[in-house]
């Protein structure tokens, strides 16, 4: 892209370094991890960060990541920067809930204000946590960032695309294939994908369809 902010998918390197993801399937007896897996290559490129599951009724984001980078890893895909997948809100995903005491969506800090976060709420946790995982993504990029947010819905819809109005934004998400919703971001405050903004990404989020669709998953 003229941008500076090019596809991550087309050159030909292969991974260097593979965090193995773990099993396809969550119990509620076991957390499934925050770092989902990690690909880095030896050369530098862009930095892809995933984050399923940021509501823990959403279990396809979280799934589809771990589907992409096993098929990754299991083939020798060709691959230049570094992928990295993050599970949103552990606790809420074990439960099978939205969220345990407030949505991990509104609660994220802004350049606008900062929402309130209680002593007792445990996606505050979740959310520091969540945090400096794409943080630590961030410092370590060797090229433009680029973050999905990956979610799904509760009634039947085909997938599309919310993003913060920006150019490198739009130019990102119109190669996705996907529609494109623009204006929600207005209504609704401490999100991920303004603080994403805030803080140099290209970030969009992406809903998938219904929650438990098997058309959610990718088809790998």
């Amino acid at each position: 892209m003229a941008d500076g902010t090019e596809s991550p998918w087309k050159n030909n390197d292969v991974p260097v370094l593979a965090v193995p993801s773990p099993s396809h399937s969550h119990s509620h007896s076991h957390s499934p991890p925050r770092v989902l897996g990690r690909l880095r290559s030896d050369g530098p490129g862009p930095t892809v960060i995933g984050i399923g599951s940021l509501h823990g009724n959403e279990p396809a984001g979280s799934e589809a990541l771990r589907e992409v980078l096993d098929a990754f890893t299991s083939r020798a895909l060709p691959f230049q920067g570094e992928l990295v997948g993050l599970t949103g809100n552990i606790g809420a995903l074990v439960a099978d809930r939205r969220f345990l005491d407030a949505d991990m969506n509104r609660l994220w800090p802004s350049a606008a204000g900062t929402p309130r976060m209680g002593d007792h709420c445990r996606e505050a946790a979740e959310l520091a946590a969540l945090s400096d995982e794409i943080q630590l993504a961030i410092h370590r990029a060797r090229g433009p960032v680029f973050l999905l947010d990956l979610h799904t819905t509760s009634g039947p819809s085909s997938p599309f695309v919310l993003l913060g109005d920006t150019l490198r934004n739009r130019r990102f998400a119109t190669r996705m294939g996907c529609p494109l919703i623009l204006g929600l971001e207005e209504y609704l405050d401490g999100t991920l994908l303004a603080w994403a903004d805030e803080h140099g990404c290209v970030a969009m989020g992406v809903e998938g369809g219904q929650h438990l669709d098997p058309d959610a998953r990718p088809a790998l």
